[in-house]
């Protein structure tokens, strides 16, 4: 254990502490039962359940072995100094595993590495090479270059968007997880607005798997009991003409390649 007293660094561990959270959400949302809500207090049993979605996370979702060195499932006791000792910093391999399973990046928090390994950089010492020899690396590299050039045009585009969760006319609670399918695409964003609104709110990015699904949890409305029984419209989007970031409010559905028609559900009472 380390202890550390830099603002950044407790900065950084705070926003690792909200991505844990926020992805230990969604395996509520996919089966209460088996990842129940809890209190993140010192009671390290509670903390089973998170430690459990880490090994569904890494070892069912991602199929890591399970004797990989480069996973490191933080026990229970680890998972609560994380989150309730303030002056507590893991080692580096259990904040590599932790910042992995929350789907941050390290070069956005600059706490740890990603589990991938880092791409070399090859140092080539400077030699003399004969004119013949140059000749003969320049003519390959064109070949290589003209066969290749074609390929680049041929990426098949988007399609087959669809936004399978939620179901139209559902009544939903504040935080609910949207689910759906695409083909050829990395990245699928949805908009809510609440019908009849000119604001068009964008919800965080998410990832296309590789069997071509997606999922990610959306937020309708607040915490504000204003929006019970409001009806809300939700779509997703992919290759948005305009750039689009987590929290943006539009005034208008955003242009795109490819756009899911709108489902319509009615916010609820509940807020979890």
């Amino acid at each position: 254990m380390e202890k550390f007293n830099n603002s950044s660094t407790q900065k950084e561990i705070q926003a690792l502490r909200e991505g844990i959270k926020r992805k230990y959400r969604t395996y509520n949302l996919l089966n209460r039962d088996r990842f129940p809500i809890f209190a993140y207090n010192t009671n390290r049993a509670n903390y089973e359940p998170l430690a459990e979605s880490f090994r569904e996370e890494f070892y069912v979702i991602r199929g890591f072995d399970t004797s990989d060195r480069d996973i490191h499932i933080p026990s229970t006791n680890t998972l609560a100094q994380l989150f309730c000792d303030e002056d507590y910093l893991p080692g580096k391999k259990i904040l590599n595993t932790c910042q992995a399973y929350a789907d941050e990046l390290s070069s956005e928090t600059g706490i740890v590495d990603t589990l991938t390994a880092s791409p070399r950089v090859v140092t080539v010492p400077v030699k003399t090479v004969s004119l013949l020899l140059a000749g003969i690396v320049l003519v390959a590299l064109l070949f290589v270059y003209i066969i290749s050039k074609p390929a680049l045009g041929n990426a098949p585009p988007a399609s087959g968007l669809l936004l399978n969760r939620p179901s139209n006319g559902r009544v939903v609670p504040m935080e609910l997880l949207a689910v759906g399918t695409v083909l050829n695409a990395q990245t699928v964003w949805v908009v809510i607005r609440p019908k009849g609104s000119n604001q068009y709110f964008v919800q965080p990015p998410m990832k296309v798997g590789d069997d071509h699904t997606w999922r990610g949890v959306i937020y309708v409305g607040s915490v504000n009991m204003a929006n019970v029984g409001v009806a809300f419209q939700v779509r997703a989007f992919v290759n948005p003409v305009a750039t689009l970031k987590e929290g943006d409010l539009l005034h208008s559905w955003p242009q795109a390649e490819l756009a899911t028609g709108i489902v319509e559900v009615i916010r609820g009472a509940q807020t979890e």
